[in-house]
């Protein structure tokens, strides 16, 4: 059984900006690109990590992403749609209070059982791959328009192998370490239990 998991934001605004000066809605287009990766990858567990609150990143790292470009009222409302949109493609829907959509990510793929597929550009993801946990990055001149990161990529990319890159801590938050990642998850739905919610 194959788990895909997508970065609702990440895509969101992938398909945001490749519709713009056409006549083609960014909504309507969200639902189509997220039924396409499901169709594509054969997916019977489909999730969308999404962000609903501040990351805790913001406390600790002063200037934390403020080089990002400022949303226009029209995007944020689109982003704010994004769960809305992914629960209408047929995608289950979670977050993690204070956490972002990677850490949530890293965190329901470790604890999946069976194949995963993560859809993101995000390279901090490349910590997660091994020979059960695959990242698609979304690619124009890829001939199914996504570029397969396997083990043998990261090593390329990197050097080095999937488990010594250098996020690999935060991400899967370990305890060892004491490294903040999502609340571990332990296939619960309850957010008491589990730290992830469904939104």
């Amino acid at each position: 059984m194959t788990t895909l998991i997508v970065d609702a934001q990440n895509l969101g605004y992938r398909t945001w900006f490749a519709v713009q000066d056409t006549t083609t809605s960014p909504y309507d287009a969200y639902i189509d690109v997220l039924r396409d990766v499901a169709r594509m990858t054969g997916a019977s567990r489909r999730i969308a990590a999404v962000e609903r609150s501040r990351s805790f990143r913001y406390a600790l790292l002063p200037g934390y992403k403020d080089g990002r470009t400022q949303r226009t009222s029209e995007q944020q409302a689109f982003l704010d749609a994004l769960p809305k949109l992914a629960r209408k493609a047929g995608f289950e829907v979670w977050h993690a209070h204070a956490h972002e959509a990677d850490d949530v990510m890293a965190t329901m793929a470790v604890a999946s059982t069976g194949p995963v597929l993560i859809v993101t550009n995000d390279r901090d993801l490349y910590a997660c791959v091994n020979d059960r946990i695959h990242v698609l990055v979304p690619d124009d001149d890829a001939p199914d328009g996504f570029r397969r990161i396997d083990e043998a990529a990261v090593l390329n990319s990197f050097g080095v192998r999937p488990p010594h890159t250098a996020l690999q801590g935060p991400r899967w938050g370990c305890q060892r370490q004491d490294q903040r990642g999502a609340p571990a998850w332990q296939g619960q739905s309850t957010p008491d239990s589990s730290g992830l919610f469904h939104a």
